[in-house]
């Protein structure tokens, strides 16, 4: 399995990677995955009234598949977000089975070469099956997978994760109301078409297939086909690193009694000296605040309070900026 991250000069060019990678995350989320497959689901009557959506579905399975990765491991500590989050690379592979030719090798006359031919002719008809990804493997960080650029179907990584998925979503599981104790989330399969449970490729010699991961960034992936050994590929660390140490973790905090004109709060320790508070401003609008350190005195400004709510994050750099 390679990736386009690879030196083979017949690779499109850095710049063509990085739009060919970018319209295949704009497909998968937009008009020809996503939305699409919900559109067409509750067209064709195949979702109930109140169903979930796709993107639940999506969210339920990787969030499935996450309990058995390690996803520590491979990314390592440096980076905040592996420690804090779940990053997901979205990653563009091609599938290939191939059997090198030893006609020219071997010593043979020209009937001997003729039904070397014709036996690998004979080959390029066999069907392999080969599956992706190892649930069983905590280093397999395999989430989930699109075949041939059909983006309204997702793939899993075993077919048990549709059965075993747990229910989510607000006031569920571990998102109980304030002062619940949080539960184990009740066991709710997946449904929706979109996702599909068959977790095989079928391979010909000679005829790639195109496949997009979603896979935890410092893990592997595993190939398994049961005619040669079970293969394994991950990302180099210099392909995702830079790309972890811009993460960064917000804190949600709120409602807060502020002054409409100079935001004061005490700073939280791990983000820096430079924060901001984000907040909503109307339906569609964000404001940033840039967050000035509160003092010991406690001294309520002159003109009227404000209660807001929103995110204490990292100010973001200007470009060009270390």
């Amino acid at each position: 399995m390679s990736g386009e991250q690879g030196h083979d000069h017949h690779h499109p060019r850095p710049d063509s990677q990085v739009a060919l990678r970018a319209a295949a995350l704009e497909a998968l989320l937009t008009s020809k995955g996503l939305v699409a497959a919900d559109a067409a689901a509750r067209e064709g009557g195949r979702l109930e009234p109140g169903a979930e959506s796709a993107l639940s579905a999506l969210l339920r399975a990787v969030d499935t598949t996450l309990w058995t990765v390690d996803t520590v491991a491979g990314a390592g500590s440096a980076e905040v977000a592996a420690i804090v989050g779940r990053p997901v690379a979205v990653v563009r592979a091609v599938l290939e089975l191939d059997v090198a030719d030893d006609v020219d090798v071997l010593a043979l006359d020209a009937d001997g070469r003729a039904a070397r031919t014709a036996e690998y002719a004979e080959l390029a008809q066999v069907e392999v099956a080969v599956r992706l990804g190892e649930i069983t493997r905590p280093d397999d960080g395999l989430l989930a997978w699109f075949l041939d650029d059909d983006w309204a179907h997702a793939r899993l990584v075993d077919r048990v994760v549709a059965d075993l998925a747990r229910e989510a979503g607000r006031g569920k599981g571990h998102l109980v109301a304030w002062g619940e104790t949080p539960r184990d989330p009740e066991v709710q399969p997946i449904t929706h078409p979109y996702v599909v449970a068959d977790d095989e490729i079928v391979l010909r010699l000679g005829v790639p297939r195109i496949v997009t991961l979603l896979m935890s960034p410092g893990a592997a992936v595993h190939v398994t086909s049961g005619v040669t050994p079970r293969a394994s590929t991950g990302l180099q660390r210099s392909w995702f690193a830079a790309g972890l140490d811009r993460l960064i973790p917000s804190i949600r905090g709120g409602p807060l009694l502020l002054d409409p004109g100079d935001v004061r709060l005490p700073l939280v320790a791990a983000l820096g000296e430079d924060q901001t508070l984000t907040t909503r401003e109307g339906p569609i609008g964000w404001r940033d605040d840039a967050i000035l350190a509160a003092t010991s005195s406690a001294v309520l400004p002159d003109r009227a309070s404000v209660l807001r709510e929103g995110w204490i994050r990292v100010t973001p750099r200007e470009d060009g900026e270390p």
